[in-house]
């Protein structure tokens, strides 16, 4: 992958779908997650590439993540610029927001 060796790691989760994890030789760390769904209309690949690793308050974390199926439009890849480890985020947050009054 990218030139570089892995370890694949099959999980045959059920007779419809396997999960294959590869893991960086040299690192030890997931480099990509292929789910494949067998459907009446063929097998549905998708994949997920992690990559970007960085040390997070000891802990190695991927800041992109990049999202693909067989659909070529249908990638995503998400971009963290930062992560922070238990960190304290204040209850307002998560409150829906009160509908507009109407006159």
């Amino acid at each position: 992958m990218d030139d570089r060796d892995a370890y694949d790691v099959s999980i045959d989760g059920t007779a419809t779908q396997s999960t294959h994890l590869f893991f960086d030789v040299e690192t030890g760390l997931l480099v990509r997650v292929m789910t494949v769904t067998n459907t009446m209309l063929g097998p549905l690949n998708v994949q997920r590439d992690f990559l970007d690793y960085r040390d997070v308050g000891g802990l190695k974390l991927p800041f992109t993540i990049r999202t693909s199926d067989v659909a070529s439009f249908d990638t995503a890849v998400r971009k963290f610029s930062e992560i922070k480890i238990d960190s304290t985020v204040d209850d307002k947050v998560f409150e829906m927001p009160r509908a507009a009054s109407r006159p």
